[in-house]
Formats: structure tokens, sequence, C-alpha cells
């Protein structure tokens, strides 16, 4: 992004980069769980135990404990 960024200055072109993410939100915690994934989140022993347990504190992490902020070039 920096490089495009000095590249088009001599012609006074402006460059934006936009980073979508997680927005605070419950818009998660409305998605239900199908009845395949609820097995995995609930069974220990099932091979998707983990993923589903690692992402649900991500998602936590990343959409309630984040402040948003703005980065400039």
């Amino acid at each position: 992004m920096p490089a495009l960024y000095y590249e088009v200055k001599p012609w006074n072109i402006s460059v934006t980069l936009v980073q979508p993410g997680f927005m605070r939100s419950d818009a998660f915690e409305k998605v239900p769980y199908t009845n395949l994934s609820g097995q995995a989140f609930a069974d220990g022993d099932h091979p998707y135990y983990a993923h589903y347990h690692h992402m649900d504190r991500c998602i936590a992490s990343c959409s309630f404990r984040r402040s948003p902020h703005r980065c400039d070039v």
C-alpha cells in the first residue's frame, strides 16, 4: 500500500486502503449451530472439536474486545 501511495503521489491521486474486519456486534451469537457442528462443539473426541473452540474464542476476542482504529499513510 505505501508503495502505491508514493507511486501515484506526483499525479495528485489519493489512495485509500480498506481493511474490513470484525465489528462490535452480537450477530455471531444469533447464528445457530447445525446438528453436526453442535455435536463437534460438544464432543471433546470429535476431530473438529478444537476448531470450534478456537474459533469461538477468536470471534469473541475480535468482536467484543478490540476497539476500532484508523491508520493513515
